[in-house]
């Protein structure tokens, strides 16, 4: 069971980790979870939904600079497209680098709506 205030979501389960959750919607370059000293940020699932016809390249990236993730969108006319995926903590799709923040880079400036997991853990 989490707390909700607003847009951040905060989970303690079995496996020890704190899952907090990020949500929004962002058409230009975006520091979506700040930098945590000493930490990487664990990314375990994310959503990705936009109805834009123009082509747009999602990519996830640790300190605005270094890509993690990337993900193609572009949706049909009159449709929405979405990707979304997950894995169970303390597993993870992908982190950043140790003390470093996440951003969301877009390609082209087209609304994308975005969730996020994650927990921050220790630099290993």
């Amino acid at each position: 069971i989490g707390n909700r205030s607003d847009k951040f979501i905060i989970w303690k389960c079995r496996h020890g980790k704190t899952i907090k959750s990020v949500t929004g919607t962002v058409s230009v370059d975006t520091d979506i979870v700040a930098a945590v000293a000493s930490k990487r940020i664990k990314v375990i699932a994310y959503s990705l939904i936009s109805a834009s016809t123009t082509a747009n390249t999602i990519t996830f990236q640790s300190n605005a600079v270094t890509a993690l993730w990337t993900v193609p969108t572009q949706a049909i006319t009159g449709t929405n497209f979405g990707a979304n995926l997950s894995i169970a903590a303390p597993s993870f799709l992908f982190a950043t680098v140790a003390g470093e923040k996440l951003t969301l880079d877009v390609s082209a400036a087209v609304n994308i709506t975005y969730g996020v997991s994650y927990y921050d853990d220790d630099s290993a």
